[in-house]
């Protein structure tokens, strides 16, 4: 059965409002409010195939992607720059919110980006948890770095802050556990990702809230969303140098720390760690490398029940 040719539908994000291009309708503006997007979505009842492409606007396309996701409409959040390079290499030199709903729409109709994987409902609620975590370790980061040079009641201050942090700290922690063990899907992916020597509680939370897509995409789309990727960096006889660039950092920084880890305690990756540096790849290279393989690995993992770490 063929399936219907996608309608690329345009849509600019702001705080107060969503512009809407739908190809041959009306231009579009509801409010980026629940009762907004009801009116939206009425809409989009009429519309074939109807697939979402809006930019990543500071979080206030969160609300969008996730009622598109809800609605089982497919919806793309796509980099600002890959749009505006797109407008530039088409002669699209003015820009306003109509403007630009319409080029997202013709972005999407050009380049078909992939759409979201919807993370499962309990991933969501994950998510919320491991941001409240990131917030209070940074905040221990930046109090213990005041700490140093502090005195008299400025260090009294930064002594209480430190361990009521870290109380909080505690309990955000204690409350990821509890929650991925009340999960039965979260548990289950979560011990299948720990058989990793290298991946503890920390990184298969944030693959499982920040990474949806494992398991379900090739082992090279997958690294590219993580960011671990080399890009080539070549032209003629000249052969630049191959950097990561972009990707999740949520999951990239995270596992960064797991790749250090495993690089010494992981007998198969400290072995690949060790004949890159031997063969004179720099530490960071090296590291970026076993980082990859790592991400790789764990893409099989939940990719493929049988698949075994021979």
């Amino acid at each position: 059965m063929n399936r219907p040719t996608p309608t690329h539908i345009g849509i600019d994000v702001s705080k107060p409002r969503l512009d809407v291009h739908i190809p041959d309708h009306p231009h579009l503006e509801v409010a980026n409010t629940a009762k907004g997007l009801e009116k939206l979505f009425a809409t989009l009842k009429n519309v074939e195939a109807p697939h979402l492409v809006c930019e990543s606007t500071a979080g206030y396309q969160k609300l969008l992607a996730a009622t598109a996701l809800r609605n089982d409409v497919p919806v793309s959040v796509v980099q600002p720059a890959r749009v505006r390079y797109f407008a530039l290499a088409a002669g699209i030199l003015a820009k306003n919110d109509r403007i630009d709903a319409a080029l997202l729409s013709r972005y999407g109709a050009t380049l078909k980006p992939v759409a979201m994987v919807a993370p499962e409902p309990d991933a969501v609620a994950l998510r919320q948890m491991l941001e409240a975590r990131r917030v209070l370790v940074e905040l221990i980061t930046d109090t213990n770095n005041r700490l140093e040079h502090a005195e008299g009641f400025l260090r009294q201050t930064l002594v209480k802050l430190l361990r009521s942090t870290q109380r909080l700290l505690d309990k955000a922690e204690a409350r990821i556990d509890k929650h991925v063990k009340e999960s039965p899907v979260l548990a289950a992916k979560s011990a299948r990702l720990r058989q990793l020597k290298g991946v503890g509680p920390v990184l298969a939370g944030t693959i499982l809230a920040f990474l949806p897509e494992l398991g379900k995409l090739p082992d090279k789309t997958v690294c590219c969303l993580v960011g671990v990727s080399p890009l080539a960096k070549d032209s003629g006889a000249k052969r630049g140098k191959r950097k990561i660039r972009g990707g999740r950092g949520a999951v990239r920084k995270v596992l960064f720390m797991a790749a250090v880890s495993a690089a010494r305690s992981n007998p198969v990756l400290k072995a690949f760690y060790d004949r890159l540096t031997g063969a004179g790849k720099l530490a960071k290279v090296a590291i970026t490398a076993v980082m990859r393989k790592m991400i790789t690995v764990l893409n099989r993992m939940l990719a493929d029940p049988d698949f075994t770490l021979a």
